[in-house]
């Protein structure tokens, strides 16, 4: 990636295919291109990714009117996701409890919005109305529960395996029911 880095590193966390190739001493030069690399820099060579993600649309819609209930005042900074707090640690391993590895080549800076609008890339005709009044379509959305309800007939408990084969077992039919069928 034209970097040479100033420790020693572990290629298969850097190279996605492991696509080394032998060269002659003399030829190293040449196809190695030391002039053209720079040293590694930890400010030029971290992994950027988003501080906050804007709520989707549709999420945010549910957020306002839920908000509007509760009496909340609606703020745009209650609508920002913290990506930073889940993020995963690419520049630490944990290699055993007490003992990890850090990698210089990986380090995450978080910074900025990142947001999940689309809307101008959707066709006119196939938006229903809600990029011309949001508010309609939320209208139509169905009332939340307040917490998620089992489907009618749903068993809430799980069946023990000692007893498996007595829950699914067929009752015989009667004698006198196949002597009527006869």
């Amino acid at each position: 990636n034209g970097v040479r880095y100033t420790e020693p590193v572990d290629l298969s966390k850097i190279a996605s295919l492991p696509d080394f190739v032998l060269i002659h001493k003399k030829q190293e030069e040449q196809f190695c291109k030391w002039s053209e690399l720079r040293d590694y820099s930890p400010e030029l060579d971290m992994v950027k990714e988003p501080k906050y993600f804007t709520a989707p649309p549709l999420l945010r819609l549910l957020m306002e009117r839920e908000m509007k209930n509760r009496g909340e005042e609606v703020t745009e900074d209650k609508f920002l996701l913290p990506h930073y707090k889940t993020y995963i640690v690419k520049d630490r391993e944990e290699l055993e409890p007490g003992k990890e590895e850090i990698y210089q080549e990986t380090v995450t800076k978080c910074e900025g919005t990142v947001g999940y609008d689309y809307s101008d890339k959707i066709d006119r005709k196939y938006s229903y109305g809600a990029c011309e009044d949001p508010e309609a379509v939320l209208a139509q959305l169905p009332e939340e529960q307040p917490f998620p309800t089992p489907p009618v007939g749903m068993r809430m408990y799980k069946l023990p395996w000692n007893t498996m084969n007595k829950w699914n077992t067929e009752d015989p039919r009667p004698v006198e029911n196949q002597a009527q069928n006869n």
